[in-house]
């Protein structure tokens, strides 16, 4: 039990700094789901609405553009994590193992694609934003470069330069959710998920003794 005059620990920079991009990002995604456009948003209104004072946001953030570069980080964050059900796999023995795994990330994505599309617009027009998001998929395609030269050794994968397949298919998800998920109903979003998992099971698994 805690002795009397102990303090609960108080939370670090870091992990203060992450809340309050949640926070923002909470904010924000209603904001773009109504119809509006980042750049529309000023920091007035960005804070009013989370509820945050001018100084704490500036104490944090140079601007709003920077504060879309934090939120951008931590819902890629959140993908990565979701995607780790796909690298983890040991062999994709099953084609019905493989779509349960992509469950996680396309749920991600689905869940965050108002700010995902805010990020994707930004990229368009700002050459800072770009960098950010080449980086971000950089680091997807990095990650999956080790799971398909891992799959590749024990012979579970097709055979190939896994670096250049992992950048092919890291931009091609990173396109295909960001111009077909917009809008999309829920069985048209069951459908993208289907044809998106037959596209990676074909181009990385299908032929090999993973799929036999």
């Amino acid at each position: 039990m805690p002795r009397a005059g102990d303090r609960p620990l108080q939370p670090g920079p870091d992990e203060r700094r992450r809340r309050l991009v949640r926070r923002f990002a909470d904010t924000v995604e209603p904001l773009l789901a109504a119809g509006r456009s980042y750049p529309e948003l000023s920091v007035r209104e960005l804070i009013t609405e989370a509820g945050i004072s001018r100084s704490t946001f500036y104490a944090y953030f140079a601007d709003k553009t920077a504060l879309l570069d934090a939120m951008t980080d931590d819902v890629s964050r959140e993908v990565f994590e979701a995607a780790e059900t796909w690298f983890a796999l040991d062999r994709p023995t099953r084609r019905a193992d493989f779509d349960r795994a992509l469950e996680p990330l396309f749920a991600s994505y689905v869940e965050h694609q108002e700010l995902f599309r805010a990020i994707a617009d930004a990229a368009a027009q700002s050459p800072a934003a770009r960098r950010n998001l080449e980086r971000i998929v950089g680091r997807a395609a990095d990650q999956l470069t080790q799971h398909i030269a891992a799959q590749q050794a024990r012979g579970h994968a097709a055979p190939g330069d896994p670096r250049t397949t992992a950048a092919w298919l890291a931009w091609m998800v990173e396109r295909g959710l960001h111009q077909l998920v917009p809008g999309a109903d829920e069985e048209e979003i069951a459908a993208l998920h289907r044809s998106l998992s037959d596209v990676a099971w074909r181009a990385l698994y299908a032929g090999t003794d993973a799929a036999g």
